[in-house]
């Protein structure tokens, strides 16, 4: 038996679309665990016995996780999917949280050796971003409407559809404080957005599946380990330079910027990031740690498309044309 381990996606045109659409781009994923859900029977508990005698079919719904090593042309989508706004302006995508509680939806196919497990309805719950010491890694939080069996793609047709661009690696993105380059005191970065979207609140009468995934409150949240030789980061917490001030802490502003080269770059903003843990812990000799975390909050940008009430932008230049449904 061939090992062929792929996930393959698609915007839908319509949620859960029938049948689902083919995919639009394949990627070289590192794991898949997007599944059918555990649970999916009402065991009814009559008084006949001590043991149940009867099931029911019951409310339906997939969830799982994808993750793969990502590049500067598969981003867009992922980031797409997640925020919900998007424009293309000047041959550049723009990209930000909007207020919209419908997320676009999509299809996933993913390859399972024997068969090619495809997923419609699909929704971002949850994603995230990470740069460390190797690859930057994408964590796409899914859930889904249904599930079904397909036949498993053609390695031929899969690496066809994955895209040219190299994955992006940790040297090839710097990171801003309040405008000021912080890149060489900084090891790694992670970038998370959780939309909350619970399966059961599309649940409706008539259909054992949902007819939609409502997304709810949206946190966005930025960590990074910055290399300990001063108390700036602590000095967030406190709003002053020596203890915790009456005013509370004090907000900047963080971008990120990616690299891809001749492929394009993206930069990634929050106007507005508060800190919220700035640990730093001491532990015998060696290399001191620390941990910072923060939470993004919603500010006024000033993007290609306008002024934007949000608390995280995108740019991407990657030489690829408006990214719309069933589009590649």
């Amino acid at each position: 038996m061939e090992i062929l381990r792929y996930a393959g996606f698609v915007e839908e045109q319509a949620f859960n679309q029938s049948p689902p659409p083919s995919a639009a781009f394949y990627v070289d994923q590192t794991s898949a665990s997007v599944n059918a859900p555990k649970e999916s029977e009402l065991i009814y508990e009559g008084g006949l016995g001590r043991a149940p005698r009867l099931h029911r079919p019951g409310f339906y719904s997939v969830s799982g996780d994808v993750e793969y090593a990502f590049d500067i042309r598969t981003i867009g989508w992922v980031l797409k999917w997640a925020l919900g706004g998007y424009e293309y302006v000047e041959s550049k995508h723009e990209i930000w949280g909007d207020n919209e509680n419908i997320l676009p939806s999509f299809c996933t196919r993913l390859g399972k050796d024997v068969f090619e497990h495809i997923f419609s309805g699909c929704s971002l719950d949850g994603l995230s971003l990470e740069v460390a010491d190797e690859y930057t890694n994408a964590k796409l939080s899914i859930v889904g409407a249904k599930d079904a069996k397909g036949t498993i793609a053609e390695r031929s047709a899969v690496e066809a559809l994955i895209p040219d661009e190299y994955p992006l690696v940790f040297h090839e993105v710097t990171i801003k404080k309040s405008n000021t380059d912080i890149s060489t005191k900084v090891s790694e970065v992670s970038l998370e957005i959780k939309n909350n979207i619970k399966a059961e609140t599309g649940q409706s009468l008539g259909s054992r599946f949902p007819r939609r995934l409502i997304a709810a409150e949206r946190e966005v949240t930025l960590s990074v380990t910055p290399y300990y030789d001063d108390t700036s980061f602590l000095e967030l917490i406190w709003g002053a330079a020596s203890a915790p001030a009456a005013g509370g802490s004090t907000e900047v502003s963080i971008s990120l910027h990616f690299d891809a080269g001749t492929d394009g770059s993206m930069d990634i903003t929050l106007p507005r990031w508060l800190a919220t843990t700035a640990e730093i812990s001491p532990k015998g000799m060696g290399l001191v740690e620390q941990k910072v975390e923060g939470a993004a909050l919603a500010g006024t940008i000033t993007g290609l498309s306008g002024d934007l009430f949000t608390e995280l932008l995108v740019q991407l230049d990657n030489n690829q044309g408006e990214m719309t449904a069933g589009g590649s």
